[in-house]
């Protein structure tokens, strides 16, 4: 097993362009133990794209599910998102079943 290398993260200016939450909130330094090999893919892809490893890891915590609705819904099938709350509040008992079919197609 590969030994960790401690990288300080978040006392780096961003490079690149950030979201509108990042670069208003305040920043605070941290420590963070991170694997060699992704700390070396961290930063091959921000200077790919022109972000800091502050920044990459920043997006990827803000881009982390806040509630337990978001991660129910983002654990779905794009088709099945779509249609998720489509019938929200509706109400699905037989009886409103029954009032719809008559308005729709007629009959005693």
């Amino acid at each position: 097993m590969k030994k960790p290398v401690k990288r300080s993260v978040g006392n780096k200016r961003s490079t690149g362009s950030s979201s509108a939450s990042a670069s208003k909130s305040a920043k605070k330094a941290t420590n963070l133990t991170l694997d060699a090999r992704a700390i070396a893919q961290g930063e091959r892809f921000s200077e790919q794209h022109g972000k800091s490893l502050s920044q990459l890891v920043t997006d990827l915590l803000y881009a982390l599910p806040t509630t337990e609705h978001q991660v129910v819904r983002e654990s779905l099938l794009p088709v099945v998102q779509r249609l998720h709350g489509v019938a929200s509040g509706g109400v699905a008992d037989r009886a409103s079943y029954r009032v719809h079919l008559q308005r729709k197609y007629g009959g005693a």
